[in-house]
């Protein structure tokens, strides 16, 4: 049975929402890496008790830390043996987490400011100019 409404083709909308497959996997990999460490070693989702500003502190330090370890040629953390930038990015998530779920205005990911929304739209901009400007120097 055919009617009006029918699509012709497949239709998704997207406009608008965040795009993960931008984020590259191996990232996401090691990212997971990272927490099932820390859910051998703690518990799985210790890290989301971490409430007190305490506690953020902490998650901060160790970020900084590993960052420092990062900046002076250290690859693998001596603990885990994983890549210590792996370490950088899990911490740098937790404090992301708490971000979103304490609901600080502009953090949603969902819901952009205008202010977010246009420094977007500044950026795509900007990015087709670079590539007309590459374009342009390919055919001199």
């Amino acid at each position: 049975m055919s009617g009006d409404n029918e699509l012709k083709v497949g239709t998704k909308y997207g406009a608008g929402k965040p795009q993960p497959s931008l984020v590259p996997y191996d990232a996401i990999a090691w990212l997971a890496r990272v927490l099932e460490y820390g859910a051998a070693k703690y518990a799985r989702g210790n890290w989301q008790k971490l409430d007190s500003e305490a506690d953020r502190i902490k998650l901060l330090d160790a970020l900084e830390r590993h960052v420092g370890e990062f900046k002076s040629g250290k690859v693998f953390d001596v603990e885990s043996k994983m890549p210590v930038i792996a370490h950088v990015l899990c911490n740098a998530v937790f404090l992301t987490y708490f971000l979103v779920r304490d609901g600080i205005p502009g953090s949603d990911p969902h819901e952009l400011t205008d202010e977010q929304r246009q420094a977007l739209s500044e950026a795509k901009t900007l990015g087709l100019m670079l590539a007309h400007e590459a374009k342009m120097k390919e055919c001199d």
